[in-house]
């Protein structure tokens, strides 16, 4: 059994781009394809940006709060953006294998009212998050508030991300 690294701290679904996410406590990950009811990954199997996680830990250097960044899973798990490509994280009864980092687009400011938009992105290059797939899941593959985030060491090469 590895040790906890986190605790999921927030979980969101996107239903629609451009409006704001919406705050759930549970939500069902689908293998290989992106949460349920999310728009990002559906219908788009082996597409490396099923899910967005960021890190709380980030979230204050910006004045924003969790679902800010249009995320889906928002974890307390410092070091989150320093994982390399093709490490695994169990979250609830789902893996997800991390495909790269989220670099901010220019509306993403916009989105969050923030005045300066290119000034905002730049700051936050770094930062919004990691993009995962989701690679395993077990029983009913739920996902909720309060939920352990394990990293799982190295069960895949970065390559087969």
């Amino acid at each position: 059994m590895t040790p906890e690294a986190g605790r999921v701290v927030g979980l969101f679904l996107l239903k629609e781009h451009g409006q704001p996410p919406q705050a759930v406590a549970s939500a069902t990950a689908i293998l290989d394809q992106g949460i349920e009811g999310d728009l990002h990954g559906q219908g788009r199997p082996g597409w490396r940006r099923q899910v967005l996680i960021a890190a709380q830990e980030d979230l204050p250097l910006f004045d924003l709060k969790p679902g800010d960044l249009r995320e889906q899973i928002t974890v307390s798990m410092p070091g989150l953006m320093g994982l390399p490509f093709g490490a695994r994280l169990k979250i609830g009864e789902a893996v997800f294998s991390i495909t790269g980092t989220c670099e901010p687009c220019l509306h993403l400011g916009a989105l969050v009212e923030k005045p300066d938009r290119e000034a905002f992105r730049r700051a936050v290059m770094g930062h919004r998050g990691m993009l995962a797939k989701i690679v395993q899941v077990e029983g009913e593959a739920r996902i909720r508030m309060g939920d352990a985030v394990e990293l799982l060491y190295p069960s895949a090469a970065p390559s087969s991300a």
